[in-house]
């Protein structure tokens, strides 16, 4: 007994182990190269700064715009900064050793949390499947690892521990249950705006589900899951009310609608391409995993079957909220994709969130713990004859929820952090990368700015200087008397009034008094503040100060925690009821520890293979070459960027794959020539941000994927085309010379076509040129006038695949078998080369010319030749006594006999 108690303890937590070593294990080393990586990583120093002067929070962040400063904590909740520079100073000062372990946590949090409810809910099993679907999940992964949103990461990290509080509060409210459900909303309000906005509505429903559908009476739990749910939102509420209240006076609006909602919807049916480990753009689609959606769906329509059954039966209540989870992560997920289109054209709201794919956050969480519904013990046990199929349907899920998974686990290292980023070092990652206040766009800066500073408006701004410090031009007369980053004040004795400009944008709480009473503070064209003083002695004072919406956020909070304190007696003094013992917790250890070892199997197979050998999920490039993709013979631009790989995909898809040798010197932007076969330019695409990333942000080493899609244009088939690739100089427009080819600018790097139409056409002539071609069928004309136009029809058909074009000759014989006239050329005038040829394919090339000829009897031949050597194809068949030539027919010209 002793012994399978402690299998029940220990085999549950051993899979979860395993679960989370899969996610883990990749955070070993630099910090993957995620989009917003830098966003998060360059707050330690503002944060740090807010700590040196004695400040723990602060909204107006002064370093923050080149020293103008933004409203950034004003807008953008502070758990990830604050818990990254808490982290980062543990850490020695060492900036990616911190962000690694930030979203190891934050891993560690989601991946617990989701078992723990899955195992409160369900039992042990189910647990440990939810939780392998929630961590597994590609839509998490991408969050931290290609994302690098630490933020969203946290949020979706709280999810599981949020839910589980609002559940257990409306099973048995109590003081301690309330307490312990507001905690993790209001931590998942500090963590992400957008993610907790949109998990908020879903877990108000959740909860309110579980008390309508509980047996006990209603009020008492309804009003007890309001309580926490408005404690969590009272505790946070300094953060998300002056966000939502006061963001029309930011920029968020203008740059928001900048972006394109309907070129991010989700891709959540699609399976991922092969990854390139390292490969920066990797293309691999947004989705909460195909695994994840098919038991999500599975378990919502098992758990509304088995609510509808037995609603009265004392568990029904699990079946219940399980299928409001699955339902309301469906209907999320079909939110997210393309066909949703008309619903967000009609509603402006939705596309504030600007990218679809972020819904995946809901779906991702939902469709994952209803998953885990599948090994509900007591349905398992009154359905004996659905254990086998039930449990092996949750092994190929794991599997392919892994599988799935993989590929999203290979991100680009980021090598270029410094270890202990500055307030300087800040300054200049805006100015490179244009995340002006260390947000994507700059979107939480003040409206009133229009164009962002090109430099410091004096050296030293971007540190914490006094606020006096900030004024522009000092008039005379102008004496600072006291000031801090947040606050200064003058003593102005001036002959005439003057308007004093500050290097400070200007945002609202910035306020003014003169001689102790409020005066306006204004801003000029480029969003800076300005004071107009007038003559004589007076006393101004200006500070950033609270907005009485700012104030009635801080009062809920003071409020939230006065609450908190409440709770904590009552509490302590509080009966607690007995823990009920229920079905579903009753651990079967022998099916458990299978789960753990399959999970450690998992695990064991991406270290131990995934890792090192390429395979059909992962691809890792060997001496600089990539397997699967073409290395082209040239392709080094400047000894700076090479073309390490390409692939070409019909019809007109062309994959490149880009190494930086070195940091580039210049920035350059890709040149895409989609050429004929006569290498006639038909269309040119221009990329200054090719893998969308400036190629002067590329590390030394970096891979970069870069896609094009190239429309053909319409003209009659068959036809072929050429691609090529090249770079030029963003700056001067002058194309990149190959440093490894004699000369040239432009790679080769693809072949389009467009086939000839199917001929059905018969064999009269039986001719086979090189055992490659053969000329099917030969329309000679009986006779021609001098003067007049002849037309050849030649069908063709090809045999194999030749790497030569061949030219056409068509010859005029005398009696005697001499030259009397010929043409020579390609098929179908160039067109469409030999080369391009396909084999089975039947190509109709009609021939036009005048022979000057006079009239007579001549005989037509035709062969194939190579231009480059005049080497002749040899000819086969029943017409193979000429050797490399065929005749196919008399021609009388001007009647002649």
């Amino acid at each position: 007994m002793r012994r399978q108690n402690s299998v029940a303890i220990f085999a549950p937590w051993l899979a979860v182990l395993g679960i989370l070593l899969v996610v883990i294990l990749p955070l070993w080393g630099a910090p993957p190269y995620g989009d917003d990586v830098r966003l998060h990583i360059y707050r330690i120093p503002v944060v740090q700064a807010f700590w040196a002067v004695g400040v723990p929070f602060a909204r107006w962040a002064p370093t923050l715009n080149l020293g103008y400063g933004s409203p950034l904590f004003n807008f953008y909740p502070p758990l990830s900064a604050y818990l990254l520079t808490w982290l980062y100073l543990l850490a020695d000062q060492q900036a990616a050793v911190a962000w690694n372990v930030l979203l190891v946590l934050a891993l560690l949090a989601g991946g617990v949390g989701m078992f723990l409810v899955g195992r409160w809910l369900y039992g042990p099993a189910s647990g440990i499947l939810a939780a392998a679907l929630y961590t597994w999940s590609p839509h998490l992964v991408y969050q931290s690892f290609a994302r690098g949103s630490s933020s969203n990461a946290l949020a979706m990290a709280l999810f599981p521990w949020a839910a589980w509080g609002l559940l257990a509060v409306a099973a048995r409210p109590s003081p301690l249950s309330v307490l312990l459900a507001a905690l993790p909303t209001a931590l998942l309000m500090l963590s992400h705006t957008a993610a907790s906005l949109l998990f908020l509505g879903p877990l108000l429903v959740l909860a309110v589900t579980a008390v309508l559908v509980s047996p006990a009476p209603c009020w008492p739990r309804l009003a007890a899951v309001l309580l926490a749910l408005g404690l969590g939102l009272a505790l946070s509420a300094f953060a998300w009310l002056p966000a939502l209240a006061e963001i029309g006076d930011t920029r968020y609006a203008q740059e928001a609608g900048n972006v394109a909602y309907q070129d991010h919807f989700a891709d959540a049916f699609r399976w991922p391409e092969p990854t390139i480990a390292g490969v920066h753009n990797p293309g691999l689609p947004k989705t909460p995993g195909l695994a994840q959606i098919a038991l999500g769906a599975l378990g919502t329509a098992l758990a509304v079957v088995v609510w509808w059954r037995g609603r009265r039966a004392a568990a029904g209540w699990q079946a219940a909220v399980t299928a409001v989870f699955g339902l309301m992560g469906l209907a999320v997920l079909g939110l997210s994709l393309a066909w949703s289109a008309p619903l967000w054209a009609a509603l402006p709201p939705l596309q504030g969130l600007q990218f679809p794919w972020r819904l995946l956050d809901i779906p991702a969480f939902y469709l994952a713990l209803t998953g885990g519904f599948i090994l509900y013990r007591p349905f398992l046990v009154r359905r004996s004859r659905w254990v086998a199929a039930g449990w092996l349907a949750v092994v190929v899920a794991l599997v392919l929820a892994f599988a799935n998974m993989l590929p999203y686990l290979y991100p680009p290292r980021l090598h270029s952090l410094p270890a202990q980023p500055s307030l300087a070092d800040v300054t200049a990652v805006q100015q490179q990368f244009g995340i002006y206040g260390l947000t994507a766009w700059g979107e939480y800066s003040a409206a009133t700015v229009t164009i962002w500073p090109a430099a410091l408006p004096f050296p030293g701004a971007d540190e914490m200087v006094p606020l006096d410090a900030k004024v522009l031009h000092t008039p005379a007369g102008l004496t600072a008397v006291a000031g801090d980053p947040w606050r200064a004040v003058w003593q102005a004795n001036l002959a005439q009034a003057e308007t004093i400009t500050l290097a400070v944008h200007h945002f609202p709480g910035w306020q003014a008094w003169l001689d102790g009473e409020k005066t306006a503070v204004g801003a000029d064209a480029d969003g800076r503040i300005q004071i107009a003083i007038p003559p004589g002695s007076h006393q101004l004072e200006l500070a950033f100060t609270r907005t009485p919406v700012r104030w009635l956020a801080d009062g809920l909070t003071l409020v939230g925690l006065v609450i908190v304190g409440v709770l904590l007696v009552l509490g302590r003094t509080a009966v607690r009821p007995k823990k009920a013992t229920t079905p579903n917790k009753v651990a079967d250890n022998r099916r458990i520890i299978s789960l753990a070892l399959i999970l450690c199997l998992l695990l064991g197979s991406k270290i131990i293979w995934f890792d090192r050998v390429s395979n059909w999920l992962v691809v890792h490039p060997v001496d600089g070459r990539i397997p699967g993709k073409t290395t082209p013979d040239y392709g080094s631009f400047n000894a700076e960027i090479r073309l390490a790989g390409y692939e070409a995909q019909a019809p007109h898809h062309v994959m490149l794959i880009w190494q930086a040798v070195a940091a580039p010197t210049s920035r350059y932007a890709v040149v895409v020539t989609l050429a004929d076969a006569q290498g006639r330019p038909l269309h040119v695409v221009v990329n200054d941000a090719p893998g969308y990333m400036s190629t002067s942000h590329w590390q030394p080493g970096q891979l970069t994927r870069d896609v094009y899609d190239l429309p053909l244009p319409e003209q009659p088939a068959p036809a072929g085309y050429t691609v090529w690739v090249g770079l030029q100089d963003v700056v001067t427009g002058e194309e990149v010379t190959l440093s490894d080819a004699e000369s040239g600018t432009a790679v080769p790097v693809g072949r389009f076509k467009t086939p000839p139409p199917i001929l059905n056409v018969a064999d009269t002539q039986g001719v086979i040129f090189g055992e490659a071609i053969r000329l099917q069928q030969a329309d000679v004309p009986d006779q021609v006038a001098v003067g007049e136009l002849l037309e050849l029809r030649l069908v063709w058909e090809s045999l194999a695949t030749v790497a030569a074009d061949y030219t056409v000759f068509v010859h005029f014989l005398h009696p005697d078998g001499t030259l009397a006239a010929g043409q020579d050329g390609q098929p179908l005038d160039g067109r469409y080369p030999t080369s391009y040829w396909s084999p089975g394919e039947q190509i109709m090339d009609v021939r036009r010319w005048q022979p000057d000829l006079p009239p007579g009897v001549y005989q037509l031949e035709v062969g194939l030749y190579r231009l480059e050597t005049g080497e002749r194809l040899p000819v086969s068949g029943p017409q193979s006594g000429l050797g490399d030539r065929v005749i196919v027919g008399n021609v009388a010209v001007g009647g002649g006999e």
